[in-house]
């Protein structure tokens, strides 16, 4: 059909190539020449009736035949180049189609050709590799098996070690617990050796090693050296089994010190309670000593301002006369020699939790203040095992003499422990402030004490009267005297600091958790310290001691960090006073080692702006 349409467009095109350039008034589509044969030689005679039946002339009859004739030849010549044309575009065509199918043939043999070439490579590529990973497969499962091998020895070498580390640790472990119960068991050794009455006797102890006091800690030391870093790996079974050893023997120890010191002090208490009674014997309820200062104190205009401030003095005077009634309501248990031994059972249940009383735990506070609350509430009260239940309430007035008695024991550790050891001072205000808030009188008790053995913390200066002895002077003071002789100055400035650090350390204490707050508190100390300031500096003994000095250093040592928290600008302006006017006072009456101190301690406030907070304190009560 494709064909047909060309060939047919094609003889159209060239009909009317041939009608443009025919010649003659005949078109060529009038003429019938796709009947006709090609022109033959005709006869002159056809040709001339031909000729003859033409309407035209004869002279132009010729002519146009001929040119007919030629047109006719012409229009046969063009039709056959046309059909010869054809002819070559249909072979031309079909040599076309034939070539190209035979380059599709060859194109797609060459690509089946590639491609089986391709598949072939890809084939022999897959096949090696197959191969090389068959063959690193292989490697890998034997690198994986060895890796696990090392891994499993790698653990089991690491398990052993850490075997081997936790032993070690355990050995430790052991060590530093034994080392810990070997220091608290030395600590407890330490705070029965200071409740001791009489250190020499015991030194002569016979049933009592005291050369342990010294090997023990060396051998423990020696134990504890090899737990350092550099010599941790070379513990071993026998440096545990000594350290228990150690500590077996630091307890064996202690049970025989403590049975030890517990004799000398029963045998010194009974000797004393020998001696009170020869006194109470010979004596009035009210002693000698007392009187001079009750009839000095009794008549307001013979105290000077410079001794003591007005208020300061009522004060004192009814915190004396309470005493005073106080001590007369167990009158009947101080002179009746047939409650000397209640005396002495009341005396021993009060001293031994006193004197034994530290801040190694707070289990061993929490046993000590229970046992004096019990006493003081009249419940029954065991003091060491083996011995009778003691109970106050067994006389009427047995309360209110364990009351007292143990007021002036607590205050007197100021002079026999905390003179020694000053941080101790805030375990036994502890006990103080939480007995003073279940027992008011306890307080007021506790501060006629005070007073009595140190009247600086009053304030209060004592001036000598006429006719009155130095001894007797020097005893209202807050001297001991001894044989007639008076203590020395080291000695009594070292009673004094005792004495005061405990009195300022109540002002700052904590009493036990679960009471709301501190019935002496650091308004106290501001109170003290304003009165201070109000006298003029005292100097006792030949000039030597500057008491005043040595006050007021103890009191900024203990309280001066907390009442700078607490009174800020006022505080500080108060320090100046001291540092412009009151310190001058002091070095123009005593140039002593006492305003050195003092002086010393305000220039390092000067300079680091502030007061260190002392041993021993806390700011909230552990037990």
């Amino acid at each position: 059909m494709d064909e047909e349409k060309m060939k047919r467009a094609v003889l159209k095109k060239f009909r009317k190539v041939i009608n443009d350039i025919t010649v003659g008034p005949n078109s060529f589509e009038k003429l019938e020449i796709s009947k006709q044969s090609p022109p033959q030689k005709s006869s002159p005679k056809v040709a001339q009736n031909n000729l003859k039946s033409s309407p035209h002339t004869e002279r132009g009859i010729p002519s146009r035949q001929f040119l007919k004739f030629l047109d006719l030849e012409r229009q046969w010549e063009v039709g056959s180049a046309l059909n010869e044309r054809m002819n070559r575009f249909k072979q031309f065509s079909v040599d076309l189609e034939q070539q190209q199918q035979k380059s599709w043939q060859e194109t797609q043999q060459s690509f089946i050709a590639d491609m089986e070439r391709q598949e072939m490579y890809i084939l022999e590529a897959n096949q090696q590799y197959d191969l090389k990973q068959s063959s690193q497969h292989a490697k890998l499962a034997q690198l994986t098996q060895n890796a696990v091998q090392r891994m499993s020895q790698r653990q089991e070498l690491l398990k052993e070690k850490e075997r081997q580390r936790q032993i070690l640790s355990e050995k430790i472990e052991k060590i530093k617990t034994n080392q810990q119960k070997f220091s608290n068991e030395f600590q407890q050794i330490l705070a029965f050796l200071k409740t001791c009455s009489d250190s020499a006797e015991l030194k002569t102890c016979k049933d009592l090693d005291i050369t342990l006091l010294k090997t023990l800690p060396a051998e423990i030391e020696g134990v504890l050296e090899k737990c350092r870093a550099d010599n941790i790996s070379s513990i071993t079974d026998k440096d545990v089994q000594k350290s228990d050893e150690v500590v077996s023997k630091i307890i064996d120890f202690k049970q025989k010190f403590r049975a030890a010191i517990e004799y000398i002090n029963k045998k010194k208490e009974e000797a004393e309670i020998v001696i009170e009674n020869k006194q109470t014997a010979e004596a009035n309820p009210v002693s000698s000593e007392q009187r001079p200062t009750l009839s000095l104190l009794s008549n307001n205009e013979k105290i000077p301002d410079k001794c003591i401030a007005t208020n300061d003095f009522h004060a004192y005077i009814d915190l004396i006369n309470f005493h005073e009634e106080y001590k007369k309501s167990f009158s009947e248990i101080e002179n009746d020699p047939a409650l000397k031994n209640f005396q002495f059972q009341c005396k021993k249940a009060i001293r031994m939790p006193v004197n034994s009383l530290s801040a190694t735990t707070s289990e061993h506070i929490i046993d000590k203040y229970s046992k004096l609350y019990s006493l003081l509430t009249g419940q029954p009260v065991t003091v060491s095992e083996g011995n009778k239940d003691i109970n106050a309430a067994r006389h009427p007035q047995g309360i209110r003499f364990c009351m007292d008695l143990l007021a002036k024991a607590f205050v007197q550790q100021g002079d026999l422990i905390i003179s020694n050891n000053p941080e101790s001072a805030f375990c036994y205000t502890s006990v103080m402030l939480s007995l003073w808030n279940d027992f008011p009188d306890f307080g007021k008790l506790s501060l006629a004490y005070f007073y009595e053995l140190c009247p600086y913390l009053v304030p209060l200066y004592f001036a000598q009267q006429a006719g009155e002895s130095d001894e007797e002077f020097y005893k209202k003071l807050g001297y001991q005297y001894s044989d007639g002789k008076i203590e020395e100055q080291d000695k009594f400035i070292k009673r004094m600091r005792g004495i005061m650090k405990l009195y300022f350390a109540l002002m700052i204490a904590k009493p036990k958790r679960g009471q709301n707050g501190s019935p002496f508190n650091l308004k106290h100390g501001w109170k003290w310290l304003a009165s201070l300031l109000r006298l003029e500096p005292q100097i006792n003994i030949d000039q030597q001691i500057d008491i005043t000095a040595t006050a007021l250093r103890v009191f900024l040592e203990t309280v001066g960090f907390e009442m700078e928290a607490r009174y800020g600008k006022m505080f500080q302006k108060l320090l100046i006073i001291i540092i412009q006017a009151f310190l001058p006072k002091c070095k123009d009456k005593c140039t002593g080692a006492a305003v050195t101190r003092l002086e010393t301690l305000l220039g390092n406030y000067l300079q680091d702006r502030k007061f260190e907070k002392p041993n021993g304190y806390s700011e909230y009560a552990d037990w």
